[in-house]
C-alpha cells in the first residue's frame, strides 16, 4: 500500500502581510486557490527569527537551546574569534536532533528532502538529502565572488592588477580590445579552510569596442573557451577545473552600461566557485551519489547555501538586471529538481520536504522599494517593489498549482516561511555602545577593529559577537575573563541590559527588548550561549561589524546599503512566517501555528512520534 503523501515547500522569508496583500489584489493565484480550499495564517517563528534557527526548529520540532543553533555566528571555542554556525568545516551537521524526515524515512517511508536547511555535511541518515543552507563555496565561505571593471581603450584608469576587497572577493580592471590574463584565486587544500589559497587560476578574456560600446566579451580559462557574452548576457552554470584537478560550478554575467545601481555596472562578475555535484557528490547529499545523479539526469545546478549572491548586490557588482537574472537561475535549477523528485513522491508516496531562498535573498536587497524612510527609497517605488518581488514569487506560485491538481485529497500540501521582514534604515555599532557605557575597553575610537587587536581584554566586562548578541568576559570560561561568575556577571548582564534599552533616536527607542540567555535558550548548549540576546525596534539592526566582534565609528548610523530590509534582531511578533495547507482544519484547531508544531504535524500524518530533545551536539 502507498503511503501518505506530504509536500512541504518552503519560501524563506516570504512576509505574511505580503502574501495577503497580493491575493487581495487578485496576483499568486496557485497560493490564492490553496488559501481559499485550505487555510492561510501565520506562523509564530523562533526568537531570534534567523533562518538557521527557525529552520532548525521546523524541521527537528526543537527549541533553539535544544538544537543548539542560535544565529548565523558563532564564537570559535576558546576564543573571542567568530566562525560559521551553519558551515562546520569538518564533523557532522552543527545541529542537534533528529530532522523530520530521518524519523519518516527511519520509519520505512520514503522521504526526500531538497536543499535542506542546516543539514551540511549531510551525516548519516535514512532519508535522501541535498544539502542547502550551510553549503560553503570552495573557499569554505559563503561566497567569494569576483568582478573585473572593463575601461575603454585611452583609459587612464589601472588594469589588469587584481586586488581582495574588504569582504572577500576580488577585484580587477582591464582595458578592452586586446587580450588580458587574470589569475584569480584558487582555494588551497580542503582541510585548511584558508580563504585564498597557494593557486590562482588563469582566466583570459578579451572584451571588444564597437562604435564606442562594448561588444562581446570572450572569457577562457587555463586555455579551455568558457563562455562568450554580449553585454546583458549571462552564462549558463559552467565547470571550471582548477590547477589541483579540482572542479568548480560557476556563471559569468557581462553587465550592461547602466550606472544607477552601483558604482561601475560595466563589468564582468565571476560567481562564487561552488562544490562541483558531479565530482563531489559525497559531501553534498545522501547518498552519496544522488547529487551526481541529479546533476546527470538534469544538468548543471549551484550547490552552495547561499547561492543568490546579495554580497556582489549590496558591494554593487552586479546591476538590479544581473541580480534579477541570478535569482531566476537559481530558481529554475532548484525548480528542476524539485520537480524531478515530485513525480517519484507522486508514485511512491512519502515525504518531500524542500526549501527555496530567492524569497528572502531578493527582500533583503529589495527591501529599500517599499520603505519611504530609507535612503535609497524613490518615488514610485513601492510600486516597482510589487513588480519585482511577484516576479520572484511567480515560479514558486505555478509549482504550488501543478502540486495541488497532483496531489488527491487524502495528502497533504504545506507552503511555509520560516520569517517575514522589516525594515532596516538605521544601524547600531553594539560593540561601540558598549564601550561608551564603560563596559568595553577598546583604543582608537571611530575605526574599525578587529576583535582581539584593538580590545583590551583586561580591562573589558562586555562585547559583542553574533546578530544582537551580548557576552560577559566571563573567567573560567574566557581566555582573558575579567567578570566572576554569579553575582558579578549578573551585575554586568544588567547593566548591559540597561545600556542598551536605553538607546533612543530623538524620541524614539532603538531596542524593543534584551533578553537574557535562560529565558529564550533553556537546555544543555547554555553554558556556551551568549548571555544577552537584543532585540531591535523597527528600522534597525545591530550592525555586520559588531556580528563579527568589530568596533563601529558610530554607535548610531543611518544604513543606506542595498541590504535594505532584514528580521534578524526584530522581535519575532514583528516578522511572522506565513502557513497556507491544504487542509481546512489545520488552523481552526489552532489559534495560531508555531514553528515547533511542524514536525509533529507532519510526524503524525505518518503515525511517527517525535523524538525527544538529543543532549549532545553531532
Amino acid at each position: 500500500m502507498t503511503p501518505p503523501r506530504v509536500v512541504v515547500i518552503g519560501l524563506d522569508g516570504l512576509d505574511p502581510r505580503w502574501c495577503e496583500q497580493w491575493i487581495a489584489a487578485g496576483a499568486l493565484p496557485g497560493l490564492a486557490r490553496l488559501g481559499r480550499r485550505g487555510c492561510l495564517g501565520r506562523l509564530k517563528t523562533t526568537n531570534p527569527p534567523q533562518s538557521p534557527v527557525a529552520w532548525s526548529s521546523i524541521v527537528t520540532g526543537l527549541p533553539p537551546g535544544a538544537h543548539g543553533i542560535v544565529d548565523f555566528i558563532r564564537r570559535r571555542r576558546g576564543s573571542y574569534l567568530p566562525e560559521s554556525a551553519t558551515m562546520p568545516l569538518s564533523g557532522n551537521a552543527p545541529r542537534a536532533g533528529v530532522a523530520v524526515w530521518d524519523r519518516v524515512a527511519a520509519a520505512g517511508i520514503p522521504a526526500t528532502a531538497l536543499f535542506a536547511p542546516v543539514s551540511y555535511p549531510p551525516g548519516n541518515g535514512a532519508a535522501s538529502v541535498l544539502c542547502g543552507l550551510g553549503v560553503p563555496d570552495l573557499f569554505d565561505s559563503s561566497g567569494v565572488y569576483g568582478a573585473i571593471a572593463l575601461r575603454r581603450p585611452g583609459d587612464s584608469s589601472p588594469g589588469d592588477a587584481l586586488h581582495l576587497a574588504a569582504d572577500g572577493s576580488w577585484r580587477g580592471a582591464v582595458t578592452a580590445g586586446s587580450l588580458h590574463v587574470v589569475a584569480i584565486p584558487w582555494p588551497g587544500p580542503r582541510a585548511t579552510g584558508a580563504m585564498h589559497g597557494q593557486a590562482h587560476l588563469r582566466l583570459s578574456l578579451r572584451a571588444s569596442v564597437e562604435g564606442g560600446r562594448f561588444g562581446k566579451v570572450e572569457v577562457s580559462v587555463e586555455g579551455q573557451d568558457v563562455v562568450s557574452l554580449l553585454p546583458g548576457e549571462t552564462s549558463p552554470w559552467v565547470r571550471l577545473r582548477g590547477p589541483d584537478g579540482r572542479f568548480a560550478v560557476t556563471r559569468f554575467s557581462f553587465g550592461v552600461e547602466d550606472h544607477s545601481s552601483g558604482p561601475d555596472m560595466t563589468c564582468l562578475y565571476v560567481g562564487p566557485l561552488q562544490i562541483d555535484p558531479t565530482t563531489e557528490s559525497e559531501v553534498l547529499s545522501r547518498p552519496p551519489e544522488l547529487a551526481a545523479e541529479l546533476a546527470a539526469r538534469h544538468g548543471l545546478f549551484p550547490t552552495m547555501g547561499w547561492a543568490i549572491d546579495t554580497w556582489a548586490k549590496k558591494a554593487g557588482c552586479v546591476s538590479d538586471a544581473q541580480f534579477a537574472d541570478l535569482l531566476r537561475a537559481v530558481g529554475d535549477a532548484r525548480l528542476r529538481l524539485f520537480r524531478a523528485r515530485l513525480d517519484r513522491c507522486l508514485t511512491d508516496g512519502g515525504l518531500l520536504f524542500a526549501v527555496f531562498e530567492a524569497t528572502d535573498r531578493a527582500a533583503h536587497v529589495l527591501h529599500h522599494l517599499r520603505d519611504p524612510e530609507h535612503p535609497r527609497h524613490r518615488p514610485g517605488d513601492l510600486k516597482r517593489f510589487d513588480e519585482q518581488m511577484l516576479a520572484v514569487c511567480d515560479p514558486f506560485d505555478r509549482l504550488v498549482g501543478e502540486v495541488q491538481a497532483a496531489l488527491g485529497p487524502d495528502d497533504l500540501l504545506v507552503v511555509l516561511s520560516d520569517h517575514g521582514f522589516s525594515s532596516y534604515d538605521h544601524t547600531v555599532g553594539l560593540n561601540t555602545v558598549l564601550r561608551e557605557a564603560g563596559l568595553l575597553a577598546g583604543d582608537r575610537a571611530g575605526r574599525p577593529a578587529l576583535v582581539g587587536g584593538e580590545i583590551d581584554w583586561t580591562k573589558t566586562r562586555a562585547f559583542a559577537l553574533g546578530m544582537g548578541k551580548i557576552w560577559v568576559n566571563l573567567r573560567r570560561r574566557d581566555e582573558h575573563g575579567t567578570v566572576s561568575p554569579g553575582a558579578e556577571a549578573m551585575a554586568v548582564r544588567d547593566e548591559a541590559r540597561r545600556a542598551l534599552l536605553a538607546l533612543n533616536n530623538g524620541p524614539h527607542r532603538v531596542v524593543e527588548a534584551v533578553y537574557f540567555k535562560e529565558e529564550l535558550f533553556p537546555g544543555p548548549f547554555l553554558p556556551y550561549l551568549p548571555d544577552l540576546t537584543v532585540a531591535f525596534a523597527e528600522g534597525w539592526r545591530a550592525s555586520s561589524a559588531s556580528a563579527l566582534g568589530q568596533l563601529d565609528a558610530l554607535s548610531l548610523s543611518v544604513n543606506d546599503s542595498a541590504w535594505s530590509g532584514d528580521h534578524a534582531n526584530a522581535t519575532p511578533h514583528a516578522v511572522p512566517g506565513v502557513i497556507l495547507a491544504s487542509d481546512p482544519h489545520l488552523l481552526r484547531e489552532h489559534a495560531f501555528l508555531d514553528v515547533l508544531d511542524i514536525a509533529p504535524l507532519i510526524g503524525r500524518r505518518f503515525t511517527v512520534p517525535q523524538d525527544a530533545a538529543t543532549a549532545v551536539r553531532p
